[in-house]
């Protein structure tokens, strides 16, 4: 139940860290999950919550600071959800995110492994993200402390990020340290052009107002810039004027993409996008000597950077040269093109067409002929009739989303029984899930961690699996 009184906690020792970036104390035979609060701190928490079993806290004073905490460097940390680990200094941020890997396998996969490779860090802990999506609201989120006697805030337009548990408003955003600066000023010369030419902004209550998003997209390696504008109608003129201004003060933008989304939700993969002037309709990402072509609608790593530096582990983990590979949720092609000379043939199975569309066109700009990809629901179509078409894989590389695989697909997998899986995962709990559902039948070879998110609680891993001898 919510507390009617907030209760101080005091003089808590916090002695770990929950998968969404809490720290974790305990309160007598209570555990204690307390916002801000990191291992080796000990605070005073304000409880805000309480259930039998657990509570639910905040930090309200610091007794003793942690050996890693450190200052933030960002003026939104706090508010802004999307780095909830600024305090943390990075060498406590690289140890605990190894650690989460080991405790999923343990306690959620009850897994038998190798001690896990140190976690291979990111180069850069902030400005490594290639894409960031901004909302446009009608009403900004005003802290509680600059809110007027009645606590009622006149509305007022913002672009910026929405808050957690916040549907309807948004926390303007005057910098965001997780792109390039160029972002920041793309971001705030849209929004004081919008709000000069008074064109108002969506209101999530009323589905009234004009600009709903703002998504940027920019290229590590050549330096382009995608900008996407979506709106309730195809008011051209408007957009002509918001696109052109644009054009005028960042020539580094080279494709300019609008939509038009009049639904309830924000989601914008299954609109129509237009290109506007004569932009291209994608961006060049270049990863190792491979190129690709980021389309509007395309999925692509959001650290590229980090991206070629996981692939690079997957490309060393299929060993010497083999004839047929399998490609699970292959997205746009980048890892089976990026590992398409360990192969004489590869095969990718996808879900999304318009992402095995990408794929076929980067397979081609990069003149592979020997790369296949399929869409359609990966539970039906990896069976043995595909197998016996397209050939026995000798390895399996799957790149699931956070949920996992499907138990069909384990299940698949183990009847096609490829002497090496590698499993690419951003979630190392479910890849805990569906790996013990092959540990009869596959020994754990090695387990990678690596950073792609700075800053963020998020870890992904890499493991490989060999099949056990008949």
């Amino acid at each position: 139940m919510t507390m009617k009184t907030p209760f101080i906690a005091e003089a808590l020792d916090v002695i770990d860290i929950d998968q969404k970036g809490r720290g974790v104390a305990r309160h007598g035979e209570v555990v204690v999950f307390i916002e801000h609060a990191i291992p080796g701190d000990i605070v005073d928490a304000r409880v805000f919550k309480k259930k039998s079993s657990f509570w639910e806290a905040a930090v309200q004073n610091i007794v003793k600071p942690s050996e890693f905490r450190t200052q933030p460097q960002c003026q939104h940390f706090g508010t802004c959800g999307g780095c909830k680990w600024q305090h943390f200094d990075y060498k406590g941020q690289l140890l605990y995110k190894a650690k989460s890997v080991t405790s999923a396998f343990q306690r959620i996969g009850g897994l038998t492994f190798p001690e896990p490779l140190p976690i291979l860090p990111s180069d850069t802990e902030f400005h490594y993200r290639n894409k960031l999506d901004f909302s446009f609201s009608a009403r900004a989120w005003v802290p509680r402390a600059e809110l007027p006697i009645d606590g009622v805030a006149p509305d007022s337009p913002a672009l910026g990020f929405h808050l957690a548990g916040v549907f309807d408003k948004v926390l303007p955003i005057s910098e965001c340290l997780l792109m390039p600066n160029i972002v920041n000023d793309i971001r705030n010369e849209v929004r004081n052009f919008t709000i000069l030419n008074a064109w108002p902004y969506f209101h999530l209550k009323t589905q009234a107002g004009w600009l709903r998003n703002l998504v940027v997209r920019m290229s590590e390696s050549s330096g382009e810039i995608m900008v996407m504008l979506m709106v309730t109608a195809p008011l051209k003129d408007a957009i002509d004027a918001i696109f052109d201004n644009l054009k005028q003060k960042f020539p580094q933008i080279s494709s300019f993409i609008w939509y038009v989304n009049d639904k309830r939700n924000d989601s914008y993969s299954d609109l129509k996008w237009h290109v506007w002037g004569e932009s291209k309709p994608y961006i060049i990402e270049k990863l190792g000597k491979w190129q690709f072509y980021v389309s509007p609608n395309s999925f692509f790593q959001t650290n590229s950077k980090q991206a070629n530096a996981l692939y690079q582990k997957v490309y060393e983990a299929i060993g010497d040269k083999v004839d047929t590979l399998y490609d699970l949720y292959c997205g746009a092609g980048s890892i089976s093109i990026f590992v398409s000379d360990k192969a004489q043939k590869i095969v990718g199975l996808e879900f999304i067409r318009d992402a095995v569309a990408d794929a076929r066109k980067n397979a081609d700009l990069n003149g592979l002929s020997h790369l296949e990809f399929f869409a359609g629901d990966i539970r039906k179509m990896l069976n043995e009739e595909f197998v016996t078409m397209h050939g026995q894989p000798d390895v399996v590389i799957t790149d699931p989303p956070r949920a996992g695989m499907e138990p069909a697909v384990v299940e698949q997998l183990l009847a096609i029984a490829p002497k090496k899986i590698i499993y690419v995962s951003c979630n190392p709990a479910s890849q805990a899930r569906d790996i013990s559902l092959m540990k009869d039948h596959y020994t754990i070879e090695s387990v990678q961690p690596v950073d792609m998110f700075p800053q963020t609680t998020h870890v992904e891993n890499i493991t490989v699996l060999i099949r056990n001898s008949d």
